[in-house]
């Protein structure tokens, strides 16, 4: 009975490391499928800007839009921002 039950008792700790494993892959797939529909999005707001404002006002949206990618990627960078933005605007 001990020799079937030490192989069970080693198999619960793989099965908890492949359940985490598991999770941490659908959150990955999961952000890559949010990153590829906000980028979608980004593309199609630019489209618009561009066809209904103008090139200036399109570009001035994209610059926005490519400085809040960078805060997000970099969140010390973003709050760096944040801060500038708010002294200017007060």
């Amino acid at each position: 009975m001990a020799a079937g039950a030490l192989p069970l008792a080693l198999i619960q700790p793989l099965l908890a490391q492949a359940q985490t494993q598991a999770h941490a892959e659908v959150r990955y797939q999961q952000y890559e499928l949010a990153q590829d529909l906000l980028e979608a999005q980004r593309q199609a707001l630019l489209a618009f800007t561009k066809d209904a404002l103008g090139e200036q006002p399109a570009q001035q949206i994209q610059d926005f839009l490519n400085t809040r990618q960078t805060a997000l990627a970099n969140p010390a960078q973003g709050f760096i921002w944040t801060l500038k933005v708010a002294t200017c605007i007060s």
